[in-house]
């Protein structure tokens, strides 16, 4: 019995300082948010503001968080871009495969899309957990 009491205050104990920790951050975000605001509006008030200026301190002041998302934004946008291209190169690259398999009489269009449509099938069969069977 005593050891279950044990534990229970031990449990206790835990999720009140997981609570505590989560108030803590919930209040240091918004009030860092809301010193943002202060600052895009009235830089002198909210530097000369003692919770805004800890708040900066933890968080990270505006212009340098404003700095970062903007770099952030920039690399994503550049990132889209190179997937982008890598797919339209990719596309033209089996397009251009397929022209040289075509004129060099390997394959005709008929027996490529043939041959696409049947692993499409044996993929979709194999998805749903139908791995080895065989399509008539």
């Amino acid at each position: 019995m005593n050891a279950k009491l044990s534990q229970m205050n031990a449990d206790l104990e835990a999720i009140n300082k997981r609570f505590e920790q989560s108030n803590q951050a919930l209040i240091l975000d918004e009030t860092h948010e809301a010193c943002v605001e202060l600052y895009s509006s009235d830089k002198p008030a909210a530097m000369i503001n003692s919770t805004c200026v800890e708040a900066f301190q933890r968080k990270g002041h505006p212009s340098l968080v404003f700095s970062e998302r903007e770099q952030l934004a920039n690399l994503s946008a550049e990132l889209l871009e190179l997937i982008e291209l890598e797919e339209g190169l990719e596309e033209e690259l089996i397009s251009t495969k397929i022209q040289l398999l075509e004129a060099e009489g390997v394959v005709t269009k008929e027996e490529l899309n043939q041959k696409v449509a049947d692993d499409l099938e044996a993929k979709s069969c194999a998805e749903f957990g139908y791995d080895g069977v065989y399509l008539d």
